[in-house]
């Protein structure tokens, strides 16, 4: 009797541990309780308020020397409350989050492109630089030129003066950096541009005439009209799942999905793809999962655009699954590409990173395409490929967007009072390159003490990046290379 009550005991002194280890995650801010504010300047300071007491709250990933500059930056805000409009207030709380340099910890707005407006062009890093790959119909003359400058800077040095709102990764804050400059409104808050409505761009077009033209913002944000404001739309705007890297594709997005799909943002556009060969990677960017067999059948292709379930069909690892059983046709090789994979869920690709290996002859490889859109899950899912791969998997592409030591795992956002901003912030430690060791034990996501591994670096083995010229001509650089290294094996 003794030894069964000792061993519950232990046991439950184990599932509490647990129950501890996870707790943070699960947490959910305090409410903010203030009086009806006076005037705007009552208004921004409890905005302020609130996310300086909501933040010390909720997020571990700043070090006490990052506590101490978002603070000091708080509080200077505060002070200047009274002349903060909207963008102002937003893109001052955005810098103050992002000293945290943690891609998951910051204020989900402009650099999201999800508040403020923006110009009607999309535009896109590719090898040699920033084009326009998107425009209004009035525009569509500019459609494949490359941006010589927004508001007098030119797209790298604007990409280095934006980092330091976005947060994270120079991967990241490149990709993402696309939308603030799209956005005269957070230009004009932070300094960089002298209209708040109106783009000043120079640009080369594809026939080499350099134009310098004024373009007009529209009030709509870069991802599409706002959701009507609910308990689940200010948990997860289905905005969030169109990253930058969606424009790539001239296929439109749905008029009509259900939740968490992306929309339509129901306008117009011209696309410099138009009437022009389509790459098999860019084809179905509205489908969250699907796959097809390269070279007769000798490779598998895998793209995988969120780690989630997509309404409608069947679930992700279901799909993973029936990948598994379609391997049977024994394929010499699999790329898998997570170039669009912004993150999700990583335990549902658990399986597929474990299995999908063991599938692949031992003089075969495995090819994982990675961009500054790979985020969380997607860079969780790399990492695994890559250790159980071992010698037979390639990283191709450019560098993911986050560190492979990143903190993440939260159950909803901080949601200021008065303005509605959304912030994000993180709860658990992730360290993909070494793995979790006991030290961490407190502050490592504990699921990862049975699901991690330590990938090593997770830079690309090749590194490449997509060509403009072969974007136009319906190529994709990233897929060409690996299939050339399979020709030559």
């Amino acid at each position: 009797m003794r030894l069964s009550l000792g061993a519950f005991l232990v046991l439950f002194a184990i599932a509490g541990f647990g129950v501890y280890l996870m707790y943070p995650a699960f947490r959910t801010p305090t409410p903010p309780e203030f009086p009806t504010p006076n005037d705007q300047a009552e208004a921004n300071r409890q905005d302020l308020a609130y996310l300086k007491r909501a933040l010390q709250e909720m997020d571990r990933s700043f070090s006490s020397e990052e506590w101490t500059a978002f603070d000091r930056q708080i509080d200077d805000l505060s002070k200047r409350a009274g002349g903060l409009d909207a963008a102002a207030l937003e893109m001052g709380t955005a810098k103050a989050v992002a000293v945290a340099n943690n891609g998951h910890t910051n204020v989900l707005g402009a650099v999201r492109g999800l508040t403020l407006n923006s110009i009607p062009l999309r535009f896109y890093w590719f090898a040699d630089a920033l084009h326009i790959v998107k425009a209004d119909p009035a525009h569509s003359d500019l459609l494949g030129a490359k941006v010589l400058r927004v508001g007098g800077r030119a797209p790298n040095e604007l990409a280095r003066l934006l980092a330091s709102y976005v947060g994270g990764s120079p991967g990241l804050a490149r990709e993402l950096g696309v939308f603030l400059m799209a956005s005269p409104q957070a230009l004009h808050a932070i300094g960089l541009q002298d209209s708040p409505s109106m783009a000043e761009l120079a640009v080369q077009t594809v026939d080499g005439k350099v134009i310098e033209r004024d373009v007009v913002a529209l009030a709509i944000p870069a991802t599409g009209p706002p959701p009507e404001r609910t308990a689940q739309t200010l948990t997860f705007d289905r905005r969030e799942l169109y990253w930058p890297r969606r424009d790539l594709s001239p296929i439109p997005l749905p008029n009509q999905a259900p939740y968490p799909q992306p929309l339509s943002d129901g306008r117009q556009w011209a696309h410099v793809l138009d009437q022009r060969a389509v790459p098999i990677t860019l084809q179905d960017p509205n489908r969250f999962y699907w796959a097809t067999y390269l070279t007769g059948g000798k490779v598998l292709f895998l793209q995988i655009n969120v780690m989630m379930d997509e309404p409608g069909r069947e679930p992700l690892r279901t799909f993973l699954e029936h990948a598994h059983e379609a391997a049977t046709r024994q394929p010499r090789f699999a790329v898998v590409d997570l170039r669009s994979a912004p993150g999700g869920s990583y335990q549902r690709t658990l399986e597929l990173t474990r299995d999908l290996p063991a599938l692949i002859p031992e003089d075969g490889k495995i090819f994982v395409l990675t961009s500054g859109n790979t985020f969380s899950a997607g860079v969780v899912t790399a990492a695994r490929l890559k250790y159980f791969s071992g010698n037979r998997g390639e990283i191709v592409g450019e560098p993911v967007g986050d560190y492979p030591q990143f903190w993440a795992e939260a159950m909803t956002r901080i949601v200021l009072p008065n303005s509605g901003l959304r912030v994000g912030y993180a709860t658990g430690y992730h360290d993909w390159e070494n793995g979790c060791s006991l030290r961490q034990i407190l502050v490592c996501y504990p699921p990862n003490y049975f699901m991690g591994v330590a990938a090593g670096d997770l830079d690309p083995t090749v590194p490449v990046s997509w060509s403009f010229a072969d974007y136009l001509a319906g190529r994709d650089t990233v897929l060409e290379r690996v299939m050339r290294i399979i020709a030559a094996s």
